[in-house]
Order: structure tokens, then C-alpha cells, then sequence
């Protein structure tokens, strides 16, 4: 199953679980993985490589812009 099917299927279950409405489903591809990103990110600040979650969102936006290039097609890179 792709990444993105999968994530969004996850979050459906997840507010059904939470007797919440599936109109709270995100809207947007880049939101399906903002929201899987911040449900995985640490919320103790003691947590190593800790990141708040508004700059662990810039974080992962340079990175996606990183990955695609100004050709707009997915590759790996190197961290340095």
C-alpha cells in the first residue's frame, strides 16, 4: 500500500476511534504527512534531537524541497 494511502487510512481510524467525524480527515497530501509527522514527534523537550513542532514542520518542508529538486522528481541526498 503507498505511504500516503496508508497514513491517511491510519488517520481515519484513528479519529473514528476518537468518536470524531471523518471531516477532520485532512485535505491535502501535504497535510496527511504534516499530521503523521507531528503525531511522531517527540513532545518532551528532553528528548534527543528534540524539535518544536513548528520548526520540526520548516525542518521537514526544506527537506521535501531538498528531495524533489527544481525538477520536481524524488532522489536521495546527502546530509552534508
Amino acid at each position: 500500500m503507498p505511504l500516503p494511502v496508508r497514513l491517511f487510512v491510519e488517520q481515519a481510524v484513528r479519529l473514528l476511534r476518537g468518536g470524531k467525524r471523518l471531516d477532520d480527515l485532512p485535505l491535502s497530501l501535504p497535510d496527511v504527512y504534516f499530521r503523521h509527522l507531528r503525531g511522531v514527534n517527540p513532545e518532551d523537550p528532553s528528548a534527543q534531537h528534540f524539535l518544536d513542532g513548528d520548526r520540526m514542520l520548516k525542518v521537514a518542508k526544506l527537506l521535501g524541497k531538498v528531495a524533489v529538486g527544481v525538477d520536481y522528481i524524488p532522489k536521495e541526498f546527502s546530509r552534508f
